[in-house]
């Protein structure tokens, strides 16, 4: 195994590597531990990228290392189309305009707490806030979700709910965008060494056959 194969395999793997993290970090943390089924199918597609990669550069199969760089490029422009509308959405416009609809949708919910007590407790434990900008249990006295006690509420979250999870949603971008930037040019890194060991190989193969 030459320098330039070496280099692929160690890259290839990193890539793999970064990707699983950005992935368990969205699904599993973000989304509080939802989409497990979700998180297991991409890891899969993406150890499998990385096999057919591996396999390729390895065993000299040029019609795979074409599959191999054609399916990089695709997932290097969504990628790329995924860090353009998260920069999009970090603008403070598109913060507050995300913030006001969050806060117009949890409130709809709160009017209608009992219909609705399993996500809306489930959500204000998780995000440590209590009811909407537009709503605060005035009325029915807070449920025990807005505190960390659970037997009585007296003393609820300070943060509404609407602000809690754009805040989140802010850190998520903010952690995941220069990741996915940092995986793009590995995969740009990736496909040139796949087209430099195609051109070895090809050489040596010329050599071989003189």
């Amino acid at each position: 195994m030459n320098p330039l194969e070496i280099a692929f395999q160690v890259v290839n793997v990193l890539d793999v590597a970064v990707y699983v993290a950005v992935l368990v970090f969205l699904i599993i943390v973000a989304a509080g531990g939802g989409y497990i089924v979700l998180t297991v199918l991409a890891v899969l597609i993406l150890s499998a990228l990385a096999v057919i990669g591996a396999v390729s550069v390895s065993k000299r199969i040029r019609g795979l290392q074409v599959t191999y760089i054609i399916i990089q490029m695709i997932k290097t422009n969504v990628f790329l189309l995924i860090a353009y509308l998260m920069v999009i959405h970090l603008s403070p416009a598109a913060l507050k305009l995300n913030e006001a609809e969050e806060g117009r949708r949890i409130t709809n919910l709160m009017k209608d707490y009992d219909n609705n007590k399993e996500e809306l407790d489930e959500m204000q434990k998780s995000f440590k806030c209590c009811g909407t900008v537009s709503f605060m249990y005035k009325e029915e006295g807070f449920p025990t979700s807005c505190c960390e006690e659970e037997w009585s509420c007296t003393v609820p979250f300070p943060k509404r709910c609407e602000t809690a999870i754009t805040e989140l949603t802010f850190q998520t971008y903010c952690y995941c965008l220069p990741i996915m930037c940092f995986t793009m040019v590995m995969a740009v890194a990736l496909v040139i060494l796949v087209f430099l060991i195609r051109k070895r190989q090809r050489e040596e193969s010329d050599d071989d056959f003189e």
